[in-house]
């Protein structure tokens, strides 16, 4: 007769927290240093692997990490609304959505959707300054279309769950559309091929990659509300 084995998954809510946040400050100094060293010492020399470092290069290594930390999200989501479906809570739909909302922003970090929308619009609006990359034309509605609808949501999390997601969704969006509005003013009157702007695009990235570090100990937090751990069963042969 079968038997079974449990594995079991701790949630080290702490370490994980304190080792992103580590790799985040740590891709943060990488990319200004590289970039320090492509403008001012090397005279664009190795300009090609120096960049593998810099947040502002879609095909970096800043850019996998955002993409793998967006997708870690994702499925924490989707734990806590299969946890939450068989409790019987509310909200499962919500957090089910919240879960594909991540999967689409990790795809896009590295697929890069907001781009091409740019350029779609590009042949509609010609903005300067701000609004010099003019995908943020549709998505300053979106993020306000977003907390409308999570309003009721938002409020009926838990108190340090709540506080939590809005610290983490303020720095988040403060680099993905206010620094982002901020490095596009600068570029559309400087053009991006210059220190000032590496140095306000890493700025913009390091902000979305600590917005996503607190909002993963947020639901990490969240989820131990419920579970300690989790028990995968595997059916063994005596």
């Amino acid at each position: 007769m079968p038997n079974k084995k449990a594995i079991t998954i701790n949630f080290a809510r702490r370490q994980i927290t304190k080792s992103l946040l580590c790799l985040v400050v740590f891709l943060a100094f990488a990319s200004v240093a590289g970039q320090y060293f492509k403008y001012f010492v090397s005279n664009g020399r190795l300009a090609r692997a120096v960049d593998l470092f810099y947040s502002g290069k879609e095909s970096s290594i800043p850019t996998w990490y955002s993409s793998v930390a967006l997708l870690f999200c994702s499925l924490l989501l989707a734990l806590i609304a299969f946890v939450k479906q068989s409790g019987g809570f509310r909200y499962v739909r919500s957090w089910y959505i919240l879960s594909i909302i991540f999967l689409f922003l990790s795809l896009d970090e590295v697929a890069m959707f907001h781009e091409t929308m740019g350029m779609v619009l590009r042949q509609f609006f010609n903005t300067s300054g701000a609004l010099y990359y003019r995908w943020v034309i549709i998505g300053i509605p979106l993020t306000f279309l977003f907390l409308l609808s999570y309003a009721r949501f938002i409020a009926a999390l838990p108190t340090k769950t709540r506080w939590l997601f809005l610290l983490s969704g303020t720095i988040f969006v403060g680099g993905a559309l206010g620094m982002e509005m901020t490095a596009a003013n600068y570029a559309s009157l400087h053009g991006e091929d210059n220190m000032i702007y590496a140095l306000l695009t890493t700025f913009e990235e390091f902000c979305e990659m600590l917005g996503i570090v607190i909002f993963i100990n947020a639901l990490l937090s969240h989820l131990c509300l419920y579970i300690n751990n989790l028990h995968f069963y595997l059916d063994a042969k005596k």
